[in-house]
C-alpha cells in the first residue's frame, strides 16, 4: 500500500500545452468501481489517483490526488461475506488492468486507528484474480485494495469484508439518492434464538453520529413488523425525505434495529449502522 494515502484530500494540478490523443477526453477523474458478490452490489471507496485528460482548448491536464486512509476511515464500503463466494469487479471506460491486495482486519481496528495495527507491505497479501474476478472467504475480515490502470491514468479503490455477527445478519444499503435508499439485511447462519424481525423505523445521523433534525414534530413511523428470514436477503425501500428532508451532499449514517424475538417481553435487540455518501 502506498503510504501517501492520507485522511485529507488535496489536489495538485499540473498543466501542459500539448494535445494528447491517448487520454479520454472529458473524463476528469477515474470512474467508479462496483464490487459484485452474489446478490450484493456495492461501489468501492475511491482512494488516491493519478489522472490525465484533454481539455476543450487543446491542453492536457494532469491531476495527482490523495484519498482516505482505509484503515482509519470508518466510511469505507463494506459487506458481510458469509459463505465463500466469487466476487467480480466492474470497471468503467478505459480500463486496462488491475492489481488486488488485502490485509486482515483486527476486530477493533477502527478504535485502535494506527495503534497496534501493522498495515505495512510485509503484511500485504496479493490476491489472484482473472480479469477482476476472485474468491472471497467469509471466515475472516479483510480490507481489499484495488490498484486499477486506465488509458488516462491509475487509481486506488478499497472495500472491506466483514464476518457475520452472532445472529448471522449484516446490513448494507443500495440505490442511494438524496431522498432515500434501499436497506438490505443479509441473513446467513449465526445462532439466533428466536424469529428475526425489523421494522420501518430508522435514524439518519451526520458523520459525527448526531441525529439529523426532524422536519416535522408530527412525523411517526408505521407500526409494522418485517421478517428477516434465515438464509435470505430482505430489502426495505426507505424514504427519508418526509422525516429529514432532502440530504445535502456529504457523509451520513443510517441506523436500524433487528429484534431476535422469542416471545412477548422476551427478545434481544441489535442495532446496525451503515455509513453512506450523498454525492
Amino acid at each position: 500500500m502506498k503510504k501517501f494515502i492520507l485522511v485529507f484530500a488535496l489536489l495538485f494540478f499540473l498543466c501542459s500545452c500539448g494535445r494528447s490523443t491517448e487520454f479520454i477526453e472529458g473524463i476528469h477523474y477515474p470512474p467508479s468501481v462496483t464490487v459484485e458478490y452474489g446478490e450484493i452490489s456495492i461501489e468501492a471507496t475511491s482512494g488516491a489517483y493519478s489522472w490525465n485528460y484533454n481539455s476543450e482548448d487543446g491542453t492536457n491536464t494532469a491531476v495527482e490526488a490523495v484519498g482516505e486512509n482505509p484503515f482509519i476511515y470508518k466510511g469505507i464500503s463494506s459487506f458481510s461475506a458469509g459463505d465463500k463466494n466469487t466476487a467480480k469487479l466492474v470497471f468503467g471506460e478505459g480500463f486496462n488492468k488491475c492489481f488486488i491486495s488485502r490485509w486482515k482486519v483486527e476486530e477493533d481496528y477502527l478504535e485502535k486507528e494506527f495503534l497496534g495495527y501493522d498495515w505495512t507491505d510485509e503484511n500485504e497479501e496479493p490476491v489472484e484474480h482473472e480479469n477482476g474476478t476472485f474468491e472471497i472467504s467469509g471466515d475472516e475480515s479483510y480490507i481489499y485494495e484495488i490498484w486499477a490502470w486506465y488509458e488516462s491514468g491509475n487509481a486506488y479503490y478499497y472495500f472491506r469484508t466483514d464476518v457475520p455477527d452472532e445472529i448471522g445478519t449484516a446490513m448494507y444499503i443500495k440505490d442511494i439518492t438524496s431522498t432515500g435508499a434501499t436497506v438490505v439485511f443479509k441473513q446467513s447462519g449465526g445462532n439466533p434464538t428466536g424469529e428475526l424481525m425489523t421494522g420501518r423505523h430508522f435514524k439518519i445521523k451526520d458523520k459525527d453520529g448526531n441525529e439529523l433534525k426532524i422536519i416535522s414534530e408530527y412525523a411517526e413511523f408505521t407500526d409494522e413488523a418485517i421478517a428477516v428470514p434465515m438464509g435470505e436477503m430482505t430489502e426495505i425501500e426507505t424514504d427519508w425525505e418526509w422525516l429529514y428532508g432532502k440530504l445535502e451532499p456529504g457523509e451520513y449514517i443510517i441506523c436500524k434495529e433487528v429484534v431476535d424475538f422469542r416471545g412477548t417481553g422476551d427478545y434481544d435487540t441489535k442495532e446496525y449502522s451503515v455509513r453512506f455518501r450523498i454525492k
